[in-house]
């Protein structure tokens, strides 16, 4: 397996010169998707794409839980994870205290360069970054991966309205939702259409438990034996007409029939 860093300009001859079998890209649609046309007919892809993460502060979830969850997942290398939420969508009932809290927390941190010491935080673009407010559905923060130290907040009435609200984007890569109820936790998480949830946490980054891609965040699985089930391939070889007698006894080989007609391997 080779790490290999390409530009726009020369990722296709790579990927047509025959040499590889197997690619896994990582980066955003825009950037990642011009190489999947020239190089489909003889390689096999992996995708881990964009995403515009959820999080989502039910009015029963304990408000310094999700408080805690978003200073750590939004912002954790300065919001610059594929997993970070990008929108949170806090019930109607609590967004002031969650906003007072959560403002309590950024406070911690000290803006500057990162190059000086006791920074923890990189600084805005510009002063007109800092006043941006009154966002709505249909800005391209709602709706699209910003990859920044940004909370975007928007309010809603009902568990049928915040799932709407999550999946109707054209990513499915990460959701965080609080809640204290596990009948109500076990329904939002079959209808929410994202490859990883993370429930009443805000850190979900580990590579033991597998995930497939949702919608346009990506292609294939990844972690445990189904990660590695990508780069696998399975072969079958018949064997015929020998006139032999033989046990099997390996549990990766299979007899069909009393006689070694026909041996397939598994």
């Amino acid at each position: 397996m080779v790490e290999v860093f390409t530009t726009l300009q020369d990722k296709s001859l790579l990927v047509v010169c025959g040499l590889i079998a197997r690619e896994w890209k990582n980066g955003q649609d825009g950037k990642t998707f011009p190489i999947y046309e020239p190089s489909s007919a003889n390689v096999l892809h992996d995708m881990d794409l964009g995403g515009n993460a959820p999080f989502i502060v039910f009015d029963d979830a304990d408000i310094d839980q999700p408080v805690e969850g978003t200073f750590i997942c939004n912002f954790r290398c300065s919001g610059q994870t594929c997993v970070c939420a990008n929108r949170l969508l806090v019930h109607e009932k609590v967004p002031d205290e969650f906003i007072e809290k959560l403002v309590q927390l950024v406070k911690l941190y000290k803006l500057g360069r990162g190059i000086d010491k006791g920074n923890t935080q990189g600084l805005f673009v510009n002063a007109a970054a800092v006043k941006k407010c009154g966002v709505t559905a249909e800005m391209e923060v709602a709706h699209d991966e910003n990859f920044g130290p940004l909370a975007a907040i928007f309010s809603f009435k009902s568990e049928a309205e915040a799932v709407d609200l999550a999946n109707t984007i054209e990513y499915g890569l990460a959701g965080y939702f609080f809640n204290k109820d596990i009948s109500h936790i076990m329904r939002i998480a079959r209808h929410f259409s994202y490859r990883m949830l993370g429930v009443n946490t805000g850190l979900i980054s580990t590579a033991k438990p597998p995930s497939s891609s949702v919608k346009e965040s990506g292609l294939g699985r990844e972690g445990s034996k189904y990660g590695l089930a990508e780069y696998q391939n399975i072969k079958s070889v018949t064997i015929g007409n020998l006139a032999l007698q033989l046990k099997v006894t390996s549990p990766r080989f299979e007899v069909v029939g009393k006689m070694v007609n026909d041996l397939a391997f598994l």
